[in-house]
């Protein structure tokens, strides 16, 4: 434990460091999470758009103005027309049309809370690399030790011509060895603090590893109030249920009213024009009828979706659910068992050789088996941890809670 802490507190230093909960932080500001909620603002202004009559229609008309003369005086058919005009729709459609686009709007709004979501599993998934990584360290070093020991032990051997030469040389090289893997984990570090400052709104910090919530990775069962994916499947439903009845009412056509008075000259006696009028168009094609048939299958696709959905999450929380039992399982064996017993095989066997039972050969398969077997108990404890992330994810669960 006092490795860990040593080298954690060396690498922590490394570069400025940031707590999880100032992470969690950067994340809720992040670019991706803005551009969701403007693309919500952009659908929620088209939304108006959508549910709008349209403006007023004006028109002046000069009417049936003599050609050589163009006079005023010389027809009662002369004149000069003011009209105004609106569209009226008859149905629905357009509270309809603007429903449809507000619930597109919402479902933008609840995928930058998942895009949030999706950002802080990426941080946990760094975290928990990072902490494997710090202890491979530890084990690469421990192991780095141990072997000098040995190597001065062979020396003593060769001295007193009880190994020859090439047995130093194999330590050596082992030795070296370790420090390519020790030198190269510290290189991967790095490029996880790189990989970090994407979720950091791009500024070079390094995860304080001491501030790290695992408690949050415990699994306390679905939580639908943070199933952001769940419930854009359902806005999208939604939306695509207002279009359908939208392009069901669009079967109705608008109609078009207009109104116009017409100035003409006093020589006549009966005065001005008022004028008034109704239009609307004859829905003989089969463009309205495709469009709702299209809104419909739209909505039967948005309902299949949402229905897989939730059958694939209910799949996979189970897969997960086993497969954390069966690597438990696997580490219960490994950490009770295996690990004992290649510790004793080391021990046994690095006692052999300092006194000449034992080649060199049979010290370097057993330091190489403990070696191993201590890094996929690593691996194996952080896949558990990225596991037990996985299934807080799918199943709902908040990623920063208790923090």
């Amino acid at each position: 434990m006092k490795y860990y802490l040593l080298l954690l507190f060396i690498l922590s230093r490394s570069v400025s460091a940031v707590t999880f909960k100032q992470a969690v932080k950067l994340i809720e500001n992040h670019e991706s999470v803005k551009l969701l909620i403007n693309t919500s603002n952009i659908l929620y202004e088209e939304a108006r758009v959508k549910g709008a009559w349209g403006d007023l229609n004006f028109k002046v008309n000069a009417k049936n103005f003599p050609v050589k003369t163009l006079s005023f005086n010389e027809s009662p058919m002369t004149g000069v027309e003011l009209s105004l005009a609106q569209k009226f729709p008859l149905s629905k459609k357009l509270s309809n049309f603007k429903d449809a686009y507000i619930a597109k709007s919402n479902s933008k709004k609840i995928s930058s809370k998942q895009q949030q979501r999706s950002l802080k599993k990426i941080l946990w998934q760094l975290s928990i690399s990072k902490e494997k990584i710090n202890l491979d360290l530890i084990t690469y070093r421990k192991n780095l030790n141990w072997l000098k020991r040995m190597l001065k032990i062979s020396k003593n051997l060769y001295s007193n011509g009880k190994i020859p030469q090439s047995a130093l040389l194999d330590i050596q090289i082992r030795i070296s060895e370790v420090e390519t893997k020790f030198s190269n984990l510290r290189f991967e570090l790095k490029e996880i603090d790189k990989k970090l400052s994407y979720i950091l709104d791009g500024k070079e910090l390094s995860l304080d590893l001491r501030s790290i919530p695992w408690k949050v990775l415990t699994y306390k069962g679905s939580n639908p109030k943070y199933d952001y994916e769940k419930k854009f499947h359902q806005k999208i439903l939604e939306s695509r249920d207002f279009e359908m009845r939208a392009y069901d009412s669009n079967r109705i056509p608008d109609l078009t009213f207009s109104f116009g008075y017409t100035f003409r000259s006093k020589n006549w006696k009966e005065g001005d024009f008022v004028s008034a009028f109704i239009n609307f168009p004859l829905p003989t094609g089969s463009t309205r009828s495709a469009s709702y048939k299209k809104a419909v299958y739209g909505k039967y696709e948005a309902k299949n979706i949402l229905r897989n959905y939730e059958i694939n999450k209910e799949s996979n929380l189970g897969y997960l659910r086993e497969s954390i039992n069966k690597l438990k399982e696997e580490l219960k064996i490994l950490e009770s068992k295996t690990l004992q017993f290649a510790r004793s095989l080391r021990k046994i066997t690095s006692t052999s050789y300092g006194l000449g039972n034992s080649t060199y050969i049979e010290l370097l398969d057993a330091e190489i088996k403990l070696l191993n077997i201590l890094l996929r108990e690593n691996k194996l404890n952080a896949h558990l941890k990225n596991l037990r992330l996985e299934r807080k994810f799918v199943a709902g669960g908040k990623l920063d809670e208790n923090i």
